[in-house]
């Protein structure tokens, strides 16, 4: 049986409480986790310790002797295998939420800003945020953050993440703190203990808690080779002995140069920059893209001189495109329309059905075999059956539209709502939050990343499905068409109507894409997109 050194072993330093009653009661506590291998691994195992109100309480321990897990244990986010908690001579049954919990990791959320994730308490027991923006502001700058409220987490450094979740857990007041390793990514902003501006974080005044570490005023210490010779002289600051903190960063962050943000768009003469706008550099690489392979085709049907019934030039056929462009125009919005309907039909039942897939094990092993099932099945070859069943309407190509596209939506909704990290759910909990709050608050923005790449997917396959029932069946769109001009071997005509049909499809990617950048421009693949 694999056993971890318990918490018992670790050094428990408890100050000198007041005279009060026990707060937190922890009598004989054991914890076992059972690892992907079936194997027990012994946590905690009879724990007992009691902690007074008001007392400050540190457990000193070895990595994986089970610190992390005890404070879960006295939040309520995990189950003892034995023995009993209770808070206030309540027993710990449920998340206990009357607390601030910070994590080891700061666990902040992507598509909130600063203030927004200090609010996040407010957010998650359904309280108003306004009525705290005050209070979440105080917090803020009494740690250094003042100008930073309305920044998103990925511009921030470590430190000051850890910052705004320490903020975040003292935002309500909470009677009871608990914190794992906080500091450990926090800089020494005091060289001296005498700086006042650092302080407790029950200090309401503010102030940032530094974890001791090496500092240049440390103590003497002996030679590491040679004990017999004189300590050390330690080496003093050269800063007055009570100096005020210096800023680590200018107050206004638009100075800060690096900070994960775009470069200012600017020319010579401060003017506005077109180049640097994304927009022009892609519609630039673009208009290259094509006119090189243009370029090519002109240049093989030069070369090898091949007729036009196999090949024609680019100019015959955007002469065919220019006469046959009455002609081409409503098929076109017939085709637009297929697309549209089975696109949205998917998405309409695609995304739910993820959700209903994510929330329960048991319809995840009732719907998602025949899911699988169907996309084994060529399309081409279900189009017939469409035609038997519904006629030569429009509903066997939105049918088939929808079929094509369906499968990729789904999925990839399904791993994006199961992608969020377990710790931040663990947060949620600790505040408070319901099921339906957490899915609606974290799990489903978590998740938009992953769907968008299911959309985007989806839209240019959403094309091909209607093209492939306008194929089977059909007296109108483009595939109607393509036939037709098929059957006559008018071969320009027909590169005209899948030059109309790549149009078709990329403005309908492009327009996906142009709605992740607005839906989540926070998501590591936007930044990075802009950049």
């Amino acid at each position: 049986m694999l056993h971890r050194p318990s918490a018992a072993d670790a050094t428990v330093a408890i100050p000198e409480a007041r005279a009060d009653e026990s707060f937190i009661e922890i009598e004989a506590l054991d914890k076992t986790f059972v690892g992907q291998d079936g194997e027990p691994v012994v946590a905690l195992q009879g724990l007992d310790l009691n902690v007074r109100r008001g007392e400050f309480v540190t457990i000193v321990g070895p990595s994986g002797c089970g610190k992390s897990t005890l404070l879960s244990l006295v939040a309520g986010l995990l189950e003892a295998t034995g023995g009993e908690i209770r808070i206030g001579g309540t027993p710990v049954v449920e998340p206990y939420t009357d607390l601030g919990f910070v994590f080891q990791s700061d666990l902040l959320l992507d598509w909130r800003t600063v203030t927004g994730n200090v609010l996040l308490p407010c957010v998650m027991r359904g309280i108003d945020e306004a009525a705290h923006a005050g209070r979440a502001r105080e917090l803020l700058a009494s740690v250094g953050l003042e100008g930073f409220e309305g920044k998103r987490p990925f511009e921030l450094s470590g430190g000051m993440r850890q910052r705004v979740a320490l903020c975040r857990a003292l935002l309500l007041d909470p009677p009871m703190l608990l914190m794992d390793e906080p500091f450990g990514a926090l800089d020494h902003l005091a060289p001296h203990p005498e700086d006042r501006a650092v302080r407790h974080p029950f200090d309401l005044r503010g102030g940032v808690p530094v974890r001791p570490g090496d500092r240049d005023d440390a103590a003497p210490r002996r030679h590491p080779r040679d004990p017999r010779r004189r300590p050390r002289t330690p080496a003093r600051s050269q800063r007055p002995r009570h100096a005020r903190l210096h800023r680590h960063r200018p107050r206004d962050p638009a100075d800060v140069p690096g900070d994960g943000r775009d470069p200012p768009l600017t020319g010579r003469g401060g003017r506005m920059s077109l180049w640097n706008r994304k927009w022009t550099r892609d519609a630039f690489w673009m208009v290259v893209s094509f006119a090189a392979l243009i370029g090519l085709w002109w240049g093989v049907v030069w070369l090898f001189e091949t007729p036009s019934y196999l090949l024609p030039a680019p100019d015959e056929v955007l002469w065919s495109g220019a006469d046959n462009g009455l002609q081409m125009i409503p098929h076109s919005g017939w085709t637009i329309l297929s697309v549209l309907a089975g696109y949205i039909l998917a998405v309409v039942v695609g995304v739910p059905l993820a959700i209903i897939v994510v929330s329960s094990t048991t319809l995840e092993r009732i719907l998602y075999p025949p899911m699988v099932a169907t996309q084994s099945i060529p399309k081409i070859a279900l189009a017939p059956l469409f035609v038997v069943w519904f006629g030569f309407g429009m509903f066997p190509k939105v049918a088939v539209a929808f079929l094509i596209c369906f499968f990729p939506i789904v999925v990839d909704t399904i791993v994006g709502l199961r992608s969020i990290d377990p710790a931040l759910v663990q947060l949620a909990r600790s505040m408070g939050a319901p099921p339906s709050r957490i899915f609606l608050r974290l799990r489903l923005p978590g998740a938009l990343p992953s769907m968008f790449g299911g959309l985007k997917v989806g839209s240019a396959l959403a094309v091909v499905g209607a093209l492939t029932g306008e194929f089977i069946g059909s007296d109108n769109g483009l595939g109607y068409l393509l036939l037709s001009a098929a059957g006559e071997l008018d071969t320009a005509l027909l590169f005209a109507i899948l030059f109309v049909l790549s149009l078709l499809a990329m403005a309908f990617f492009y327009a996906i894409e142009l709605l992740e950048r607005l839906m989540i421009p926070w998501h590591v693949s936007q930044r990075a997109h802009a950049g």
